[in-house]
């Protein structure tokens, strides 16, 4: 029981930082947007991203594959975190090195 409900927290955590993070890169834009604004924003610690993601590429590639899957099951994108991401999220993310383990498609 308690494991469930820490996946439960955990899931709910990576999911308000998402949406935060897309409000504020929306706002400043991916150059100008801090792991502190995003976290500030969705009112937690920057460990909590940390915790979630490794760097903010990492971040920014969670992201990437959260629209494409909302995309691709014909749901609209704006389901998945309540608005449309910034185009220069998905620009900055198709640059993303891959490091081999960051998505199981690398």
């Amino acid at each position: 029981m308690l494991m469930g409900i820490r996946q439960k927290r955990t899931a709910e955590t990576k999911a308000l930082l998402l949406e935060a993070g897309l409000s504020v890169f929306a706002e400043r834009g991916i150059e100008f947007a801090t792991l502190d604004d995003i976290a500030q924003t969705a009112g937690f610690t920057k460990g909590a991203i940390y915790r979630q993601f490794p760097s903010k590429g990492a971040f920014l590639l969670a992201l990437f594959e959260q629209y494409a899957a909302v995309a691709r099951s014909g749901a609209g994108a704006r389901q998945a975190a309540g608005s449309s991401p910034h185009p220069a999220v998905c620009r900055h993310a198709m640059r993303i090195p891959c490091s081999g383990g960051a998505s199981p498609s690398c």
